[in-house]
């Protein structure tokens, strides 16, 4: 068993003894932080989340979704590229099927909760202007 964990912005990993701790690198220019995002069902897929320089919290820092083979050690691809409703957006959970992910982007001061396609095509909002804030959104086990 390998437990993944973020440190200043990086990727690491290290058995569940303590031991061969190690950290993920990319050669992706203008990425500054990372963080990791949901895992697919074969364990061996996931999605990590990339973030440009600027403060997060505010909500206009640009980020990519990458979705990343642990096996291989490599990213595969960037997704979530088409329609993006905003810079800022990170990635809650993939849905059952797997062709489509539930994200959650910043619009307007409100973090909001929106499906698409891996690629983001057919977004599709959830929820809407004035409902709020929304964070900590997780995948029903019963979905």
């Amino acid at each position: 068993m390998t437990l993944l964990f973020n440190s200043h912005g990086r990727l690491g990993l290290i058995d569940k003894d303590g031991l061969n701790e190690r950290y993920l690198s990319f050669d992706l220019p203008n990425q500054v932080s990372w963080s990791y995002g949901p895992q697919f069902a074969d364990r061996r897929r996931m999605i990590l989340v990339s973030y440009e320089e600027g403060n997060t919290w505010e909500g206009n820092v640009q980020t990519h979704l990458w979705l990343y083979d642990r096996v291989k050690d490599q990213i595969i691809e960037e997704i979530a590229t088409q329609n993006k409703p905003t810079p800022f957006m990170v990635c809650s959970g993939i849905i059952p099927g797997e062709e489509r992910i539930f994200a959650n982007p910043i619009i307007d001061g409100e973090q909001r909760v929106w499906t698409m396609n891996l690629d983001g095509s057919d977004p599709r909002e959830v929820t809407r202007a004035g409902d709020g804030f929304t964070y900590c959104a997780l995948l029903s086990p019963n979905a």
